[in-house]
C-alpha cells in the first residue's frame, strides 16, 4: 500500500464516523422532533449555528468543588475516617455503608477544604451532585473549628505522648521487678528450705495450723476489743433470751466435723 493509498483509507472512516448515528448522544427536543439523526456533522452544524462562541457555564460551586484537594477516607462501622476524624452524612446512612463496613473497611475518594475539617465532600456518582456532604460526628467535637494542619499536629502531639507512656511503663516494670524479684525469690528459698525433708502431708498440716492458730488469734483480738467497750446505760437489765432446747432427734457433731467447721470458719 502506498502513503496516498493509505492516506485515502483513513480520511474515507473518518467520513464513515461523522455520518454514524451517536446512539447515547442527548438530544434537543426541537431536535427530536424535527426528526434530526445524531451524527457528528449534523450535531457539528448544529452547534455552530446556535452556540458558536459560547462558553460553557460552571457554577461558582461546582468550580470550588473541583478545585478542592482530594484523599482516600476510609469508611468502617464507626463512620467515615480522614485522618483522626469520623464523619457520617444521611446519605452514607441511607446506602447502609457503615452496616456493610461492619464485614470490612472500603474507600471513598473525598474532597476537603484545608481551611476546616467541619464538613467534607465525598464523591458518589449516583447523587444528583456529584457529592454529598458530611459533617463531623460529636466524638470529634474537639477538633470543631481547626483546620487540618491543625488537627494533624495534635495527633503527632498525641502519638508522642502515647510513645512516652509506653517508655515510662516499661520503666515502671522494670524497676518493680528488680525490688520484687530478689523479696519472692527470698520467699521461695526460705520455704524450700523450712519444708525440705517434710512429706505433703506434712507441709499440708502445718499450713492447715497456721490458719487455726490465725483464725483463734482474731477471734481473741475480737473479744478483748468488745470487752473493752463499755456497755449502754439502762434503766432496767436486759432481758437475755434463753436458747430453745435442742431436739432429742438432733445428733451431737463428731470430733471429725466439729474440726471440719473449726477449719471452715463457720
Amino acid at each position: 500500500m502506498t502513503l496516498k493509498e493509505f492516506t485515502r483509507l483513513i480520511l474515507l472512516k473518518v467520513i464513515q464516523q461523522n455520518k454514524t448515528p451517536l446512539a447515547n448522544n442527548p438530544m434537543d427536543n426541537r431536535h427530536i422532533l424535527n426528526g434530526l439523526q445524531p451524527i457528528p456533522i449534523n450535531i457539528w452544524n448544529i452547534e455552530v449555528r446556535e452556540r458558536a462562541g459560547l462558553l460553557t457555564r460552571y457554577s461558582e460551586a461546582d468550580i470550588r468543588f473541583a478545585l478542592l484537594p482530594q484523599t482516600e477516607a476510609s469508611v468502617s462501622r464507626h463512620g467515615i475516617q480522614v485522618g483522626d476524624c469520623y464523619y457520617t452524612a444521611p446519605e452514607a446512612m441511607k446506602n447502609g455503608w457503615f452496616v456493610i463496613a461492619g464485614d470490612g473497611r472500603f474507600k471513598k475518594t473525598v474532597s476537603y477544604d484545608l481551611r476546616l475539617v467541619d464538613t467534607i465532600y465525598v464523591h458518589d456518582a449516583s447523587h444528583p451532585d456529584g457529592y454529598f456532604v458530611a459533617f463531623l460526628q460529636e466524638r470529634c467535637r474537639q477538633y470543631a473549628g481547626l483546620s487540618f494542619a491543625e488537627v494533624s499536629g495534635l495527633l503527632y502531639q498525641k502519638n508522642v505522648i502515647r510513645h512516652e507512656g509506653k517508655h515510662t511503663k516499661r520503666q515502671l516494670e522494670a524497676d518493680f521487678n528488680a525490688v520484687a524479684k530478689p523479696l519472692v525469690d527470698d520467699a521461695k528459698a526460705k520455704t524450700k528450705e523450712a519444708t525440705k525433708g517434710k512429706s505433703r502431708s506434712a507441709r499440708k498440716k502445718d499450713t492447715v495450723a497456721a490458719r487455726t492458730d490465725a483464725r483463734r488469734t482474731e477471734r481473741q483480738e475480737a473479744a478483748q476489743l468488745a470487752a473493752s467497750i463499755p456497755p449502754p446505760a439502762t434503766d432496767s437489765a436486759a432481758v437475755i433470751p434463753m436458747l430453745p432446747p435442742r431436739p432429742a432427734s438432733a445428733q451431737p457433731k463428731s470430733r471429725k466435723d466439729l474440726y471440719q467447721d473449726l477449719l471452715d470458719g463457720n
